[in-house]
């Protein structure tokens, strides 16, 4: 595979690194997973002052019907290897919240060129799914503890 054939950045670095988010839906209210809800404005508003004072924005989540399928997920990996990129990361909102999540992680695992497979949960269900999931492909997991509360 030639430079031509890879994607690059404006300052010349091959990409490898693909994040694919599985879905918006969150099991936990973390500000930055939800950032259209009042909560998660008055943080903002705290911290940057210059943010309009607006009406409230009630959370909504993109329509199940709006997110990628399976397929369309699998194919944009296909052709994201085609053009180098090695590693993947599964991600959300709490990407173990997809329905047969497994499935997919199967699907991308079996992609050839794939170097890498992670994700990133919130850990809550994970104890559930850890076993699907290292039998399907995935090989590495980082836990968001971002709701933790000690």
């Amino acid at each position: 595979m030639t430079r031509d054939n890879l994607l690059v950045d404006s300052h010349g670095r091959i990409l490898r690194d693909l994040r694919v988010s599985l879905t918006d839906r969150c099991n936990f209210r973390c500000l930055y997973c939800l950032p259209e809800t009042e909560a998660a404005q008055n943080f903002y508003r705290g911290h940057w002052a210059h943010l309009p004072n607006s009406t409230p924005i009630v959370q909504q989540w993109v329509p199940k019907s709006s997110l990628l399928s399976f397929e369309e997920i699998e194919r944009v990996v296909r052709i994201a290897v085609g053009l180098g990129i090695q590693k993947i990361r599964l991600t959300g909102g709490e990407p173990l919240l997809r329905h047969d999540v497994e499935k997919l992680v199967a699907r991308v695992a079996a992609i050839p060129g794939i170097e890498d497979l992670a994700m990133t949960t919130n850990g809550f269900l994970f104890a559930q799914k850890a076993r699907a999931l290292r039998d399907a492909g995935l090989r590495r997991v980082s836990f968001s503890l971002d709701s933790l509360d000690l």
